[in-house]
């Protein structure tokens, strides 16, 4: 009867001391999630304020750009054709290598095809022979 009592008192404390751990793992969460929750509110705040911060700086960087030209009209004129010319300079040496990517595409193309004709070609062969 005595071991029976002590097993039944353990097994209560065992049930009483799991019941604890899982509140306390419960508050533990709710805690998380609440940190969460402010965390998540604070990002999208620096982001509202990070957005508009990068608009006025945009802004700012425009006026800077157009105040400079009105100033300075030769230097900016000078600038714009050298830009101009670099644009152009690099547009006509991307498009010579889509050229040459598409030259060299094409005679993949060309030797696959061949290839695979010559492949077609000895295996009707090898079907005639057998």
């Amino acid at each position: 009867a005595q071991a029976e009592e002590n097993e039944r008192s353990t097994a209560q404390r065992l049930i009483e001391q799991a019941e604890a751990n899982r509140e306390a793992r419960v508050e533990q969460l709710q805690r998380m999630a609440a940190r969460r929750i402010g965390k998540q509110k604070l990002a999208r705040g620096f982001n509202a304020w990070q957005e508009g911060y990068t608009a006025l700086k945009r802004s700012h960087f425009l006026l800077q750009r157009a105040s400079a030209r009105l100033s300075r009209p030769r230097l900016a004129g000078a600038f714009i054709e050298w830009w101009t010319v670099r644009e152009e300079a690099i547009f006509a040496l991307e498009e010579k290598e889509r050229l040459a990517l598409a030259n060299k595409l094409d005679a993949v193309q060309a030797e696959a095809k061949r290839l695979e004709a010559e492949t077609a070609k000895k295996l009707a062969e090898q079907a005639e022979a057998d």
